[in-house]
C-alpha cells in the first residue's frame, strides 16, 4: 500500500472510529497519530481507556496483511503473533498499555489500532472499543551521497568499456578511409598512360 493510499485510509478510519460499535463515543486513547520512520526503527504505540472493566486489548494491523499483532489479557501473559514475536515487546499496565514494534521495515507501513473488548454477561455479545489508529510510514531516505554509491562499479567498468571501445573502433574505420582514398589517388597517378612528348624526349634520349 503507497504512503498516500494509507493516509486516505488512516484519514477514513479516524472519522469511522469516533463511535464504537456499541454506539457509545470511543474513549480509547491512542498515540502517536502519525509516526514516520526510517528502516530498523522502533515505535511505541500507547493504548489507553478510561473504562476498568475491560477483559483484552488487542493491537490491530488493518490494511495490509490485516491481523493480530499482539493482545494482552487482563489477568493472563500477552500473545503476540509469530511474525512479530521477535520485535515485540509489552509493557502493561492494564489497561494502560505500550506496544513496542522494532526493526520495522517498508513493508510494515500500515495504519494500526488498539482494540478494546469484553463480553457482555447480559448478552454474551463481544463489546468493542477501537481507538482512533496510528498511522506508521517507514520510509528510506537516502542522500545524495547514497544514491551515487548505489551505482555499482562493475556497471561503470562496463560503460567505460563500451565508450572506449567505440571510440577506438571509429578511429580505425576513419584511418581505414583515409588510407584507401589515399591508395586510390596513387593508383590513378601511375596508371596515367605518357604523353607523346614524354615518348619523343624518351627516345632522343636513347
Amino acid at each position: 500500500m503507497s504512503v498516500t493510499m494509507a493516509a486516505v485510509v488512516w484519514l477514513t478510519l479516524l472519522a469511522l472510529s469516533l463511535t464504537t460499535s456499541t454506539g457509545r463515543a470511543t474513549t480509547v486513547q491512542q498515540t502517536p497519530k502519525v509516526k514516520e520512520v526510517t528502516p530498523d526503527q522502533n515505535i511505541n504505540i500507547t493504548c489507553y481507556i478510561s473504562l476498568t472493566e475491560l477483559d483484552m486489548l488487542c493491537l490491530r494491523r488493518l490494511y495490509t496483511n490485516p491481523g493480530k499483532i499482539a493482545c494482552v489479557h487482563k489477568k493472563s501473559d500477552p500473545v503476540i503473533d509469530a511474525t512479530y514475536l521477535n520485535r515485540t515487546n509489552i509493557i502493561k499496565e492494564f489497561p494502560n498499555t505500550i506496544i513496542t514494534i522494532s526493526k520495522l521495515q517498508e513493508n510494515d507501513t500500515d495504519v494500526y489500532m488498539c482494540e478494546y473488548s469484553q463480553i457482555n454477561m447480559k448478552t454474551y455479545a463481544m463489546e468493542t472499543f477501537n481507538g482512533t489508529g496510528t498511522l506508521i510510514i517507514v520510509k528510506d531516505i537516502k542522500t545524495p551521497e547514497d544514491q551515487c554509491s548505489d551505482v555499482q562499479m562493475p556497471d561503470l567498468l562496463t560503460m567505460l568499456i563500451v565508450t572506449l571501445s567505440s571510440a577506438v573502433i571509429i578511429l580505425v574505420i576513419v584511418f581505414f578511409a583515409i588510407f584507401v582514398s589515399k591508395t586510390d589517388l596513387i593508383k590513378k597517378l601511375c596508371s596515367k598512360k605518357p604523353s607523346k612528348e614524354a615518348v619523343y624526349e624518351e627516345m632522343i634520349k636513347i
